[in-house]
């Protein structure tokens, strides 16, 4: 999401966990309001921010009820966040909406349902999923009519492969195992990499107010 290259701010991190994308932005001038419900992440965050000798600005709040003023931010930021709020997706993406000024962006990486492996490591209905309950794959059809019934317009959807052999062993022994024997399958449908990365089919999400 290389966002810092062309738009201005202020910008909105949402989720922003440890802040990455927030700092790059930081280090690029923009200003920037990071959000998490974590004192934990947020805490680690204003570290990260020190160590990077840039400013930004850090509230603790739910994404769902944003404590900002409407038509604050010109872009929100979301990196794998949206599919932890699958009961509350729209009412989310409605707050996005509010807080955004007219013509502003909204810029997110989420999981994409249509990949197998992201299905099967998202979604809780399997016996290989180890994360929390409320997270989603999102079905880009059905984002892209929820965006536009809260008010987004210009709504792009792309897919993008994202490669980590660094987060491969955390996976758990029985997922390993299948995606091991998806590898071959995957590398025949151009889907991996020569060197065996793994591969992580994402959805890339861009819209505007």
């Amino acid at each position: 999401m290389e966002v810092e290259k062309t738009e201005k701010g202020p910008f909105l991190e949402v989720g922003s966990g440890t802040s990455p994308y927030g700092i790059r932005l930081a280090k690029a001038g923009h200003d920037v309001v990071a959000v998490d419900i974590s004192r934990v992440e947020l805490a680690e965050a204003r570290r990260n921010v020190r160590s990077e000798n840039v400013e930004m600005q850090f509230v603790r709040a739910d994404i769902e009820h944003l404590p900002f003023r409407s038509k604050s931010f010109n872009t929100v930021i979301c990196g794998t966040v949206l599919h932890h709020m699958y009961y509350a997706l729209k009412d989310t993406l409605a707050e996005f909406v509010r807080v955004l000024q007219e013509g502003g962006k909204m810029v997110a990486f989420e999981p994409n349902s249509h990949d197998l492996l992201e299905y099967l490591f998202y979604h809780p209905r399997n016996p290989l999923h180890f994360k929390s309950p409320n997270e989603r794959p999102l079905c880009p059809r059905e984002l892209r009519r929820m965006l536009s019934s809260v008010g987004f317009s210009s709504i792009r959807i792309e897919p993008t492969v994202f490669y980590s052999d660094s987060f491969f062993p955390r996976l758990s022994a029985l997922f390993r195992a299948c995606v091991a024997a998806y590898r071959p399958i995957a590398f025949m449908l151009g889907k991996i990499d020569p060197k065996g990365a793994w591969d992580g089919n994402y959805l890339v999400v861009s819209s505007v107010k």
